[in-house]
């Protein structure tokens, strides 16, 4: 299962989840390649935003043309919520 969030022309991948008893089957990279293929079929939309740090093998190895994160922290420093 993947939940993508849909922001005008933009998508921002922001969770994923799957059985790990299916791990042999490789669901992750399914879903990847998945997400990849539906971005490009989408009429209007120009960016996909994984929110995958820079180094994430795992995305890196079926897109490995993606631009580099500006930030792989994307919450900036006293912006963070903090814990009760």
């Amino acid at each position: 299962m993947r939940c993508n969030l849909l922001a005008g022309t933009r998508v921002f991948g922001f969770k994923q989840a799957y059985d790990e008893a299916w791990s042999a089957h490789s669901p992750g990279r399914l879903l990847d390649v998945d997400t990849i293929e539906r971005f490009h079929a989408r009429p209007g939309v120009d960016l996909l935003d994984t929110i995958a740090a820079s180094g994430a093998e795992a995305v890196n190895a079926v897109w490995p043309g993606r631009a580099p994160a500006v930030r792989d922290d994307p919450v900036p420093e006293g912006v963070r919520p903090r814990a009760a």
